[in-house]
């Protein structure tokens, strides 16, 4: 099977590289916006304007005196602006939910370009060729043989030059059939445990609440410096330093948290939240699930290394009760609040909510796997007590899966926590 990859590489521009990006940044922005205001003024007189018109009218433009300059940038790269905003569009009348597509400001610190062809990587000398451009230089131990279909170079908030290579590999998919039961994982999301399973807890490492003083700091420093200062774009770039620094540490450490689910277990079940209305529901809440932990992208990439490594993965219904749900007689508590961190149930039964939450929703997962023709294996008296199975001992907790997310950035090892 082919799919689409993507490697993204830090690059090392020297000054006159730099120097070119920004006209590449310039003149992107520039494109970006000429074409969307002349398709709004010409949508309101009903003329339709595709982007190879503009793709036209931008080569008649490189001919006229005084626009020599556009001659300097990638003609490749010019189309691809156009083609990229015409996609904007097309997303904005079809599916309703993108918005309608803005103008680029200059003030914006994040800016990007894309070459669709004739792009190179050397591997021993660590440099990239780009046309138009001499040999960047990057850092990174990876190496890929297939072909490069496209790069995208970007430039953060903290001044740092990134290139994103889209690459098309074959990868073969082997799919289990058959899976035990021990095998399958499922968790609720806890605001205080990040994730609650039947067999172990993720600590929320509150990543951005352990700088959210700090924050306020600088961000009172940073309200008091004069607009376009020397100071205020020092002071600035403190902050999306500040900001970088928070992102890469959740990313990290929900890293880790997938590629060890990915490979101790066969099928992972989760519940697909309504993230936005969680937001609005409480602020308290929303700090937790956006700042904190990005739950949302934590799903989305513990999907693509399922199906990257032939896992299962199964997302229930939002709307399917798995906390009100009692896991043992199966009655639903109507009258239950956010509040109540211990679930009660009539039929005698008393155990945490989160953990009540996991249990309906393995049982829910297992009955979609059913469906799709998957067969489930009973653990045994042997398996059971093979060190295989046990995955969640003590003493396995300790030494292997600790040594799996040694590499968080936090430095702490109290990331898992046993029940």
């Amino acid at each position: 099977m082919k799919i689409f990859k993507a490697y993204k590489f830090r690059i090392y521009p020297n000054k006159i590289q730099k120097e070119i990006f920004e006209k590449y940044f310039g003149v992107c922005r520039l494109v970006y916006n000429s074409v969307l205001d002349y398709k709004i003024k010409i949508y309101k007189k009903g003329i339709k304007y595709s982007a190879y018109d503009a793709i036209k009218d931008f080569t008649e433009i490189k001919k006229i005196e005084g626009y020599e300059w556009l001659r300097e940038i990638n003609a490749q790269t010019i189309q691809q602006e156009i083609l990229n905003l015409d996609n904007a569009f097309q997303k904005f009348f079809k599916e309703k939910k993108t918005g309608f597509p803005k103008f680029k400001s200059k003030k914006n610190d994040s800016n990007s370009f894309r070459v669709p062809q004739f792009c190179k990587i050397d591997f021993e000398n660590r440099k990239i060729k780009i046309p138009k451009l001499d040999q960047i230089k990057f850092r990174d131990g990876r190496i890929f043989n297939s072909k490069i279909r496209s790069i995208t170079i970007s430039k953060n908030k903290c001044n740092q030059y990134f290139a994103s290579m889209v690459v098309e590999e074959e990868i073969e998919q082997r799919f289990n059939l058959y899976l035990e039961e021990s095998k399958i994982f499922s968790a609720d999301m806890s605001c205080k445990n990040f994730l609650v399973s039947q067999e172990m807890e993720f600590e929320n490492q509150k990543f951005y609440r352990k700088n959210e003083r700090r924050l306020k700091i600088r961000q009172r420093k940073f309200s008091k410096k004069k607009l376009g200062s020397h100071n205020f774009k020092k002071e600035k770039l403190i902050l999306a330093k500040i900001y970088l620094n928070i992102t890469n540490q959740r990313r990290g450490y929900q890293g880790n948290i997938s590629d060890f689910l990915v490979k101790k277990f066969d099928a992972l079940i989760f519940e697909d939240l309504n993230i936005d209305g969680m937001k609005q529901f409480n602020k308290g809440i929303s700090k937790t699930i956006t700042l904190d932990f990005s739950f949302s992208e934590f799903l989305t990439n513990l999907e693509w290394k399922c199906f990257k490594n032939s896992k299962y993965f199964v997302k229930i219904d939002r709307w399917f009760p798995s906390s009100r749900l009692c896991s043992e007689c199966g009655q639903i508590k109507k009258d239950l609040k956010l509040s109540d961190r211990v679930y009660k149930c009539d039929c005698g039964l008393e155990i945490n909510r989160d953990l009540n939450a996991a249990k309906n929703i393995k049982s829910v997962g297992i009955n979609v796997l059913k469906e799709k023709g998957i067969n489930l294996l009973k653990q045994t008296a042997s398996i059971k007590n093979s060190t295989e199975v046990k995955l969640f001992s003590e003493s396995y907790a300790l030494k292997d899966m600790i040594g799996d997310l040694s590499t968080i950035s936090s430095g702490r090892y109290n990331s898992l926590r046993l029940c």
